[in-house]
C-alpha cells in the first residue's frame, strides 16, 4: 500500500541502499560496482526503461487511489522530476528523480512559504481567531504534508518499478540492471533521510491521513462504476460525492489524528 512505505526510521550510514527481497540483484552491487565493467550503451537504454517504468508505476497510483489527483502541485513535482531525470540519463547520468523533484519543487514551495506567511499574519491582525487548524493556516503543516507525500509517492513507484524491472534484466544484463537497481535505492534512501527529519508525529498524521484519503478516493470511484451501471442514480452519486469530498477537504486542513 502507497501509505505504508515510508517509515522514519534513519538506515544504518553503512548501509547505501534501501532493503528489497530481490534475489540475485542489488545485493552485491556494494561488492561489485568497482571491478565490474558495464556496458554504458545498455546501462543508459536500461535507465531510460526504469524511467519509464516509474512513470507506469505513478499512473497506477493514481488509478488505485494512492495518489490524489486534486493534488495538482504534487503531480506537477512528481512528473517535471521524472522528465528531468530522463534528460540527465540521455547525458549519461545516473537515476536520480529525487534529487531533481527536490530542484522543481524549491522555488514555488519557497515562495509559497513566504506567501502563507505573509497571508497568515495578516489574517492574524484582521481576525481575533484563526479559522480552521493553525499549523495548517499558517503553512507550516502544508509544507510537511507535501515532504511526505512526495516520498511516499516514490517509494513505492521505486518499489513498484524495481519488481517489474528486475523479473525483465535481471538475468540477461545483470551488472547493468543491478547499477540501475542501486541508483534507484539510493534515490529511496535519500527521499527517506529527508522524512527522517520530520517530528515522527507528525509523519505519523500524514501517514493516517494518507490511508483515509485512499480509502476515500476507492469510494469515489465505486460510486462512478455504480453510476455507470446503473445501480445509482446521478443524484444519488452527487449526494454520497459531495460528503466524500467533504471529508477530503476537513483531511487537508487538519494536523491531528482525529478532526
Amino acid at each position: 500500500d502507497a501509505a505504508t512505505e515510508v517509515d522514519v526510521e534513519k538506515p544504518e550510514e553503512s548501509r547505501v541502499v534501501h532493503e528489497i527481497d530481490a534475489p540475485g540483484i542489488g545485493a552485491d552491487y556494494e561488492q561489485d560496482h568497482e571491478s565490474v565493467e558495464v556496458d554504458t550503451n545498455i546501462l543508459q537504454e536500461l535507465r531510460t526503461t526504469f524511467i519509464d517504468q516509474l512513470k507506469w508505476a505513478y499512473h497506477k497510483q493514481l488509478l488505485n487511489g494512492g495518489l490524489d489527483g486534486r493534488q495538482a502541485f504534487l503531480l506537477y513535482v512528481l512528473w517535471q522530476g521524472l522528465e528531468f531525470a530522463a534528460d540527465d540519463v540521455t547525458r549519461g547520468e545516473p537515476v536520480k528523480d529525487w534529487t531533481t523533484s527536490q530542484l522543481v519543487s524549491r522555488k514555488p514551495m519557497d515562495r509559497a512559504e513566504s506567501w502563507i506567511k505573509k497571508t497568515y499574519t495578516l489574517n492574524g491582525l484582521l481576525c481575533k481567531k484563526q479559522l480552521g487548524d493553525e499549523r495548517v493556516e499558517s503553512g507550516e503543516f502544508k509544507i510537511i504534508q507535501f515532504t511526505v507525500k512526495l516520498a511516499m509517492a516514490m517509494s513505492e513507484a521505486h518499489r513498484v518499478a524495481e519488481e517489474q524491472f528486475i523479473i525483465q534484466f535481471s538475468k540477461k544484463y545483470r551488472h547493468e540492471a543491478n547499477q540501475v537497481i542501486a541508483e534507484s535505492r539510493n534515490q529511496v534512501l535519500a527521499a527517506k533521510e529527508k522524512v527522517g527529519q520530520i517530528a515522527c508525529k507528525d509523519v505519523e498524521v500524514v501517514t493516517e491521513h494518507m490511508l483515509c484519503i485512499i480509502i476515500l478516493n476507492r469510494c469515489s470511484k465505486y460510486l462512478q462504476n455504480l453510476l455507470t451501471s446503473g445501480l445509482l442514480s446521478e443524484k444519488e452519486v452527487e449526494e454520497h460525492v459531495d460528503v466524500i469530498e467533504k471529508a477530503l477537504d476537513a483531511i487537508h486542513r487538519c494536523s491531528e489524528f482525529k478532526h
